[in-house]
C-alpha cells in the first residue's frame, strides 16, 4: 500500500497527488482549448488541495476512440499507483464512448484511481454513480448528433462550393469570403500553377512515362502539401483526381464546378486510358490471361524492395510452372530467385486463416462499423 504524502505549501494541506488529462478533437480547435482546460483543472486542484504531478495531453484526437497515445500512457502509469485521481475539465474529455468509459475507469479503479470532472461534480454515493452514468450517455449522444450535423454541413459545403478543409491539391488556392456575416473559404484555380498541371496532363495523355513527368514537375520546384518532392504515387493520385476537371467528390456524391476545371473531360479521359494501359502490365509480363496472382501489388522483394510480379514457364515435357518474380530481375537489376506461386500463396492464406479468428473478425467488424 502506498501512503499519501501530506505536505504544507503556503499553509495549504495537500490531500493527494493527481494528474490532469486534457484533449481536443480536431484542427478546428487549437492550443487555446487545451490551455483553457488546464487552467480550470489547475485552479480546481489548488482550491481542493490536490497536488498535480503530471499532465497528459492529446491533440487533434477524438474522444470516441481509445487509441490516444497519452491517454493510454496515463492508464499504464496508473499501475505504479503514484496518483489517486485523474482530473478532467469534463467527463467527455476522458471519453465519449460509454464502453471505453466503463473499461478504462474500471482499470483505473483497480489501481486505486478515480476520475474527477471539474465542471460535473458527482457524489461518492449511489446517486453519484447514476449522475456520472447520465453524463456519459449524454456525452455519447452529443457526439453522435454532432457527427451527423458535421457530416450534413460538409455535404452542403461541398454542394455549394465551399472548402471543407483538409489538403488542398496542387493547382488551387484558398480565398476567404464573407458570406452571411461568416468567414468561409472558397477554392479557386491558381493561375500561376494551373498551366503546369495542364502540361503534365498533356504529357501523360501523349504516353510520356511517369519518370519524365516527375522530373519535369520537380524541376519547376513544386512540392506536395507536406513539402516533399513529387513521387510516382502522388503523381498517380493527381492524374486520377476528378477535381482537375471541375468535379468535387464528397461522401460518394459528385458536385460539378466547371469554373474549377484545369483540364477538360476529354483530356482527363485520355489520361485514364493511358493509366489503364499500364495498370496491370508489370504483373502480366509472362503470365497467361487466365492466371490469377492474388499477391500482385502486395508482395515485395526481400532484397531490393521492388514489387514481385506473376510469371510462368513451361518445362520440356509441357508442364507449366507458375512463380512470383522480382520486377527488377526482369530488368537484370536484382538476382532474387523465383518463388513458387502455389507455395507462397498457401503460406499467406494459411497465416491469414490463423489470424482471422472469430474474435478478431468481430474486432475488425466493430472497428469498421465505427469509422
Amino acid at each position: 500500500m502506498i501512503c499519501v504524502n501530506i505536505t504544507i505549501i503556503d499553509r495549504k494541506v495537500i490531500i493527494m497527488d493527481v494528474v490532469i488529462y486534457a484533449r481536443y478533437s480536431s484542427q478546428r480547435q487549437n492550443e487555446t482549448s487545451i490551455e483553457a482546460q488546464l487552467y480550470e483543472c489547475h485552479r480546481y486542484c489548488e482550491q481542493n488541495g490536490y497536488n498535480v504531478i503530471c499532465e497528459y495531453i492529446d491533440k487533434e484526437i477524438t474522444g470516441t476512440i481509445s487509441d490516444r497515445p497519452h491517454f493510454l500512457q496515463m492508464i499504464e502509469d496508473s499501475i505504479e499507483k503514484r496518483f489517486k485521481a485523474v482530473i478532467v475539465y469534463q467527463f467527455d474529455r476522458f471519453s465519449r464512448d460509454k464502453y471505453d468509459n466503463a473499461i478504462f475507469k474500471r482499470k483505473l479503479l483497480d489501481n486505486g484511481v478515480k476520475v474527477i470532472s471539474v465542471k460535473e461534480p458527482v457524489s461518492d454515493g449511489a446517486s453519484g454513480i447514476l449522475m456520472e452514468g447520465m453524463y456519459e450517455v449524454l456525452s455519447q449522444y452529443y457526439s453522435a448528433e454532432l457527427g451527423q450535423k458535421v457530416g450534413r454541413n460538409m455535404r452542403l459545403n461541398a454542394r455549394d462550393g465551399w472548402f471543407n478543409g483538409g489538403t488542398l491539391i496542387l493547382g488551387y488556392k484558398k480565398t476567404k469570403v464573407n458570406f452571411e456575416n461568416y468567414n468561409k473559404v472558397k477554392v479557386e484555380i491558381d493561375p500561376q500553377i494551373a498551366p503546369t498541371i495542364r502540361e503534365c496532363f498533356e504529357m501523360r495523355a501523349n504516353d510520356t512515362n511517369m519518370k519524365d513527368i516527375l522530373e519535369f514537375l520537380n524541376s519547376k520546384g513544386f512540392k506536395t502539401s507536406k513539402g516533399n518532392s513529387f513521387k510516382k504515387s502522388t503523381l498517380g493520385g493527381m492524374f486520377r483526381n476528378k477535381r482537375y476537371m471541375g468535379i468535387v467528390v464528397y461522401g460518394g456524391e459528385e458536385y460539378p464546378y466547371p469554373e474549377l476545371a484545369i483540364v477538360d473531360k476529354e483530356l482527363f479521359e485520355r489520361v485514364q486510358e493511358v493509366n489503364r494501359k499500364y495498370e496491370h502490365a508489370p504483373a502480366k509480363a509472362k503470365a497467361k490471361p487466365d492466371e490469377n496472382y492474388i499477391l500482385t501489388t502486395k508482395l515485395f522483394c526481400g532484397k531490393c524492395k521492388s514489387t514481385m510480379v506473376g510469371t510462368s514457364g513451361t518445362s520440356q515435357n509441357g508442364t507449366i510452372y507458375k512463380y512470383y518474380v522480382c520486377s527488377n530481375v526482369l530488368k537484370k537489376k536484382c538476382n532474387k530467385k523465383n518463388i513458387s506461386k502455389q507455395l507462397l500463396e498457401d503460406l499467406v492464406v494459411n497465416e491469414c486463416r490463423s489470424i482471422l479468428t472469430d474474435e478478431n473478425i468481430n474486432i475488425i467488424a466493430n472497428k469498421v462499423y465505427t469509422i
